[in-house]
């Protein structure tokens, strides 16, 4: 039986619902099952739509998903988005313009999809980054309404990350952003810095999403382990960090959950949303 306490399971996607093999593990597939008809369960991810509907696909979601570190809130039912911040389009361009000109990598999220820049990313490179088979990004200067809703700066290093965030603060009155890793394949403490349009975030998008399917903050457990998921458990109700997250995510977090690899999202659905 669903404790009535709460109306929404919010998990973060990499290093939360998904690990190292960016599969979801059979114990957390079946604990999800078992509460996914009696409660909402939504995805809160950094990665577009397009990026995490395979999960939402696998464990037959039908609730309203957040995406874009919080740039999008996505309708997999009707296949739209119902909420969406875009980022200024002259802005968008500035940002672009000086990610090149520091020779940097990056993807913008376009219509809930990835797209790339060709043929400023090398094969090589769009190889290295799974993005191969990506769409052609659009040209900025030849779409009349490009809807980016977050431009992603991949390759980040504790060793440019400085440099990567001075480039971007004389944008700060127009962007937010935010560092973030997408899965555990990783030697760096993240890699890759979101940008989305100013307000949009995971704790915004939370806001957005609870007053569309009118329950309250205090009614949602909400589960993250990276640096973007601060504005998650910032506004959720019971703050859950995964055993893997960072030290600074489990000093806000009201319980440490097991780590991904110990299928921590299982453990929590049976502490807090059963009885």
């Amino acid at each position: 039986m669903i404790m009535k306490k709460y109306k929404a399971l919010i998990l973060d996607v990499d290093g939360t619902l998904i690990g190292a093999d960016y599969t979801i593990s059979p114990k957390v597939k079946e604990a999800i099952f078992s509460i996914k008809d009696k409660m909402l369960v939504s995805l809160c991810s950094g990665r577009c739509f397009d990026r995490i509907h395979k999960y939402v696909n696998e464990l037959e979601l039908t609730s309203l998903q957040m995406c874009d570190d919080g740039g999008e809130i996505y309708d997999p039912v009707k296949h739209q988005p119902v909420y969406q911040k875009i980022i200024n389009l002259p802005v968008a361009r500035e940002i672009i313009r000086d990610i090149k000109k520091n020779g940097w990598h990056y993807v913008v999220s376009h219509k809930s999809e990835y797209y790339v820049d060709k043929p400023y990313m090398s094969e090589e490179i769009l190889r290295g980054y799974k993005f191969a088979v990506e769409k052609v990004m659009p040209n900025l200067n030849g779409v009349k309404n490009p809807q980016l809703t977050k431009i992603t700066i991949t390759g980040v290093t504790p060793q440019n990350q400085k440099k990567v965030e001075e480039v971007l603060q004389p944008y700060s009155e127009d962007v937010h952003f935010i560092a973030a890793a997408y899965g555990l394949k990783r030697v760096t403490p993240f890699y890759a810095i979101d940008i989305t349009q100013k307000g949009a975030t995971k704790l915004t998008a939370l806001e957005e999403y609870v007053k569309l399917n009118k329950i309250n903050l205090a009614e949602t457990v909400v589960v993250g382990d990276g640096y973007n998921d601060f504005p998650l458990l910032l506004a959720g109700g019971l703050k859950i960090a995964m055993g893997n997250a960072a030290d600074d995510l489990k000093k806000i977090a009201d319980f440490v959950a097991p780590g991904i690899d110990e299928d921590g999202v299982a453990m929590v659905i049976e502490k807090f949303l059963k009885e």
